[in-house]
C-alpha cells in the first residue's frame, strides 16, 4: 500500500492502481468488486470532457452539472448491465444524452417566456405599453390635447 501511495505522489501509476486502468476495466472493478476508489477514477476521467459536452449541449452550466451527476448516478444504477469488453465511454455518452432529453422534457414543464426578448418582432414594430392614468381629470386633458393636435395636424396642407 506505502509503495502505491508513493508512487502516485512521484507522479506514477502502478499497474493495479485505478489511474492505470482502462474504463472498462474500472467499470468491471466497481460492477464485480464494488470499488468506489475505481469509479471516483472513472468519474474524474470524463468530469471535464463529459461536463464540457453537456454544457454545449444543454446551454445551461447548472443543468449541466445536474444532469452530468443525474448521468454518474444512472451508470451507479445501471453497472450491472455493462457487459464486459464493450467499450465504456459510447455508453457513458447514450447514458447522458438521454439524461438531458430528459432534462428538456421536465424543463419544458416550467418553461416560461422572456419579457425582456422580442420573439418575431423588431423593438420598432413593437407597440408601446402605455403607462395607466389613474386620476380622469389627466386622461380628460390628454384626450383633449391629442384631439386638438390631430385638427391643427388636418388644417395643414
Amino acid at each position: 500500500m506505502d509503495a502505491i501511495v508513493v508512487e502516485r505522489c512521484q507522479g506514477k501509476a502502478s499497474a493495479g492502481s485505478p489511474e492505470a486502468a482502462t474504463d472498462e476495466q474500472l467499470l468491471e472493478r466497481y460492477r464485480d468488486f464494488g470499488d468506489r476508489a475505481a469509479f471516483a477514477v472513472l468519474v474524474r476521467r470524463y468530469e471535464r470532457e463529459l461536463y464540457t459536452y453537456l454544457r454545449r449541449y444543454l446551454g445551461n452550466a447548472l443543468a449541466a452539472e445536474d444532469v452530468f451527476q443525474q448521468t454518474f448516478m444512472l451508470l451507479h444504477q445501471k453497472v450491472g448491465q455493462y457487459e464486459s469488453g464493450r467499450p465504456v465511454r459510447p455508453w457513458l455518452y447514450s447514458l447522458a444524452i438521454h439524461q438531458a432529453i430528459d432534462y428538456f422534457r421536465r424543463d419544458r414543464r416550467h418553461w416560461l417566456p422572456s419579457l425582456d426578448r422580442f420573439v418575431g418582432t423588431s423593438k420598432d414594430e413593437m407597440t408601446p405599453i402605455a403607462a395607466g392614468r389613474n386620476d380622469p381629470a389627466e386622461t380628460a386633458e390628454a384626450d383633449d390635447t391629442n384631439r386638438l393636435v390631430r385638427e391643427a395636424i388636418d388644417k395643414l396642407p
